[in-house]
């Protein structure tokens, strides 16, 4: 099994996102199911309030209007319960998108420092291209001399060294032009 240290970064930032939109799926959901409650709960005070309007009227010492009002109080009490779910819904609907945020934070950053490592890794690239360029140059410079003054690798590098010294510039631009013109007695 790899680590995530040997997983590619745009990968780890895809799984990422897919987690993000299933979350935000999810929550949507949760809206969904909420919004439901809310009516549930809407009608339920409906009913509730129309039972409520029923006249208390006494037939033979019974109260006729009773069972409406107990009705009306159990459908409050229901609407209440709806109304309570509905905030719970909305609530873990909330969570899920807070969660979906830092999922795509990750992803974010995921992209970044892969970015980051391939920028990296591509000036790194370019310092060992120009180094190969430069040493190139280099024995090319050493070469030329050591045909021109009949000397040894050292003393090609020593002369390229001196000629430096004496114009304050870098060796790499002084084997540069020995390599590229030639050198002149």
């Amino acid at each position: 099994m790899s680590s995530s240290a040997d997983r590619d970064p745009n990968e780890f930032a895809d799984e990422r996102d897919k987690i993000a939109e299933e979350r935000d799926a999810l929550a949507q959901m949760l809206d969904e199911v909420a919004a439901t409650r809310d009516v549930k709960a809407i009608g339920r005070d409906v009913r509730a309030s129309g039972r409520d309007r029923t006249t208390s009227t006494t037939t033979g010492g019974v109260d006729a209007g009773f069972a409406d009002r107990f009705l009306s109080a159990g459908d409050r009490d229901s609407a209440a319960g709806d109304r309570a779910d509905s905030f719970d819904d909305r609530r873990r609907a909330a969570s899920e998108r807070e969660k979906a945020t830092a999922a795509r934070q990750q992803a974010a950053d995921a992209r970044g420092a892969a970015r980051a490592a391939a920028e990296r890794s591509e000036a790194t690239a370019a310092a060992l291209r120009a180094d190969v360029v430069s040493g190139a140059t280099l024995g090319q410079a050493q070469g030329r001399l050591m045909q021109r003054y009949d000397v040894t690798a050292d003393g090609a590098l020593e002369m390229l060294n001196e000629l430096a010294d004496r114009q304050r510039v870098e060796l790499a631009e002084i084997a540069e032009r020995v390599a590229r013109l030639g050198v002149d007695d």
